[in-house]
């Protein structure tokens, strides 16, 4: 078993660890030799093969009605496709560990249920999932070890027993008896309360990932900085081996042979053989593994490989008794950069990635993937035909993409950017007079028009920065505000202004452009007079993140000092918003109400006055978004949230 993420932390180890032990290997502690022997050649899948043996098949959204977690008007909609771990139950369910809570998916009608983890906090950071021999469903989670009875989840904790706070894996061994892993060492379930495993000297506070139990009950055990460990339960005697190019043990799994498979963290995949530690899988260069599954009967497992500092995954790696291959997009998979793999005792495969689920058998392979594309949703719109779009995107160096989900009210769909505009980067979306979807893609724009996504800038450096405003003009010209430029598109003439660092565009019914600058380039509003910007002294906010110019010609700014609206004479503030949270998004509704998001809050003007509509938990908002229903979505940090008034 082994612990999925936590990314920030696994690269510093591994950077630490290559500095620590540049001076060479460290002598193992063991009575066993455990020197390091290349494997045959034949063992190792060196090279991607493009020709799997296993054919594409469109990947069909599930149409199962999402199951709502409401309290009073709202309605959440969570991702369910940010996969850490899956493992399948004795009843051919397969069960989802993702960043928010756990999924069970139903092996004949593929319908997903979503459980929420309740408990101490960060219980909702789940890393691990396994299920014992009798069917019960375990998760090693931020906040402790979490069993699940088939209706409730009971958390266990350092109160229960545990040495440690976070869990990073789960493991069973034959005669189902559960072990954990974490960030203070090994536990046994007794059936009633977990049992602190004492470790061996020099190891007592040891950063288990993980945990594996061979058929002879012997537990294995990778560490993030002692290399691996073997426990024999019936004597108590402990075995390290550190005799690795570094000590960063990470994902381990046990053939049913017996023999253990470990990867060392920047380096490559060993396979024990009894007495030596065997090369089997070569993953140095960056090319990392964050899985690995076993099929019935066979000793050489499935490879999950994963992103890595200098290279995407390539797949699914695996052995047919003569060479290596690899399973990839072009065969049916989502995606090549591989969180998860599970095999099913009849030779399904699941393989978790974090936009969804691919599972194959034979020649065909499926898409299990329900709600929007990522947990964090960053940008919002809603069509006329009431369909919600979901886009996704920070605006990071390396952004985690994810293109864009619709969402129908029944079925979900995903939308993947076009090639021209790589950089899925959507940090917003807006919805044209004539009815199209428009949506930034990173540096460049995209449109979506007769059922396809158009690239209307490409990222080709004419635009600087990341895109987060477009505006029309009563004329049809396009105008689009990035991170440090302002464009002007008219037909085919394109104009690029010079700006102070714009933050947010909008342009009035009768045409009037107006431009908001960050502090930097020394805030307030300017408008455009065709040839240069004019700055309004007149605007009361100092700092503005968002603009909005309605029908009635009047226009809206929202920022770090509240809400003001401007009706070509004067600026109109309205009391009941925080002082301390800043308005990060503004919407009208078809009614004309307004509405307006803080990063933690959602108000509605009533009677010149904001009242609060209480978000239903603890989260970030992102983006905001009105339907032709007078219905609200929001884009938050745990998925999409529905409100209706």
């Amino acid at each position: 078993m082994r612990l999925k993420k936590l990314r920030w932390w696994y690269g510093l180890g591994v950077l630490l660890f290559i500095a620590a032990c540049s001076g060479g290997w460290q002598p193992a502690t063991s009575s066993v030799s455990a020197t390091l022997t290349p494997a045959p050649s034949s063992v190792v899948p060196l090279q991607p093969s493009p020709s799997a043996t296993v054919a594409l098949l469109p990947p069909s959204p599930t149409a199962t009605p999402l199951p709502p977690e409401e309290t009073a008007h709202w309605q959440h909609f969570p991702s369910y496709n940010d996969v850490q771990a899956l493992a399948f139950a004795p009843d051919g369910a397969l069960w989802a560990a993702i960043t928010g809570g756990v999924v069970r998916w139903d092996s004949t009608t593929d319908s997903p249920t979503f459980y929420a983890i309740e408990g101490e906090p960060y219980t909702d950071v789940v890393h691990d999932i396994a299920v014992a021999p009798n069917g019960a469903v375990w998760a090693a989670t931020n906040g402790g070890v979490a069993h699940f009875d088939g209706a409730a989840w009971r958390l266990y904790t350092r109160a229960d027993g545990l040495p440690f706070d976070m869990a990073a894996t789960l493991a069973f061994a034959p005669d189902g008896v559960a072990w954990a892993g974490g960030d203070g060492g090994l536990a046994r379930f007794d059936g009633a309360t977990w049992h602190a495993v004492t470790l061996p000297d020099g190891f007592a506070d040891a950063l288990i990932w993980g945990v594996g139990v061979a058929p002879d009950g012997i537990v294995w055990a990778s560490t993030h900085s002692s290399g691996v460990l073997r426990y024999d339960p019936r004597t108590g005697e402990w075995t390290s081996y550190k005799d690795f190019p570094y000590l960063n043990a990470r994902v381990l799994a046990v053939g049913p042979d017996g023999a253990p498979w470990v990867h060392i963290g920047y380096d490559n995949v060993y396979r024990f053989n009894g007495e030596t530690w065997e090369m089997a899988y070569e993953a140095t260069g960056g090319r990392w593994v964050c899985d690995m599954a076993f099929p019935t009967g066979s000793t050489t497992p499935y490879i999950a490989t994963c992103e890595g500092f200098h290279t995407a995954g390539t797949g699914l790696a695996y052995f047919d008794g003569a060479r290596g291959h690899y399973i990839t997009v072009e065969d049916g998979l989502l995606r090549n950069s591989l969180m998860a793999v599970a095999v099913a005792p009849d030779g399904t495969l699941a393989v978790g990635t974090d936009r969804g689920i691919s599972l194959g058998q034979g020649q065909s392979w499926r898409a299990l993937r329900h709600g929007p594309a990522l947990r964090e949703v960053t940008a919002v719109a809603v069509t006329a035909d009431g369909a919600a779009w979901f886009g996704f995107g920070t605006g990071a160096s390396r952004p985690p993409g994810g293109g864009v989900t619709r969402f129908d009210g029944q079925t979900w769909k995903y939308f993947d950017a076009p090639s021209a505009a790589a950089n899925t980067n959507t940090v917003m979306m807006t919805v044209s007079p004539s009815g199209d979807l428009w949506a930034s893609s990173g540096c460049g724009v995209l449109r979506f028009t007769g059922g396809a996504w158009q690239t209307f800038v490409p990222c080709d450096g004419s635009v600087i920065g990341n895109v987060h405003s477009i505006a029309f003009a009563p004329n049809g010209d396009v105008w689009i505000a990035s991170d440090f430029s302002v464009g002007r598109y008219a037909g085919d003439t394109q104009m690029v202004y010079s700006s102070k660092l714009p933050t947010a565009l909008a342009i009035t019914t009768a045409g009037e452009v107006w431009l908001a600058h960050s502090t930097l380039g020394g805030g307030g509003l300017s408008t455009f007079d065709e040839t240069d910007w004019i700055t309004q002294t007149t605007m009361p906010l100092t700092m503005v993140h968002h603009l909005l110019a309605t029908a009635d010609g009047a226009l809206w700014a929202a920022g770090i000092n509240g809400v003001f609206h401007f009706d070509g004479a004067q600026w109109t503030s309205y009391e009941g918003l925080p002082d301390e949270e800043s308005v990060v998004a503004l919407v009208i509704a078809p009614d004309g109400g307004v509405w307006a998001a803080t990063s933690r809050s959602l108000f509605f003007l009533s009677e010149g006055r904001w009242q609060t509509a209480t978000l239903p938990f603890e989260t970030t908002v992102y983006a905001l978004a009105a339907a032709p229903d007078g219905e609200v979505w929001l884009g938050t940090s745990k998925g999409a949230l529905r409100y209706r008034p």
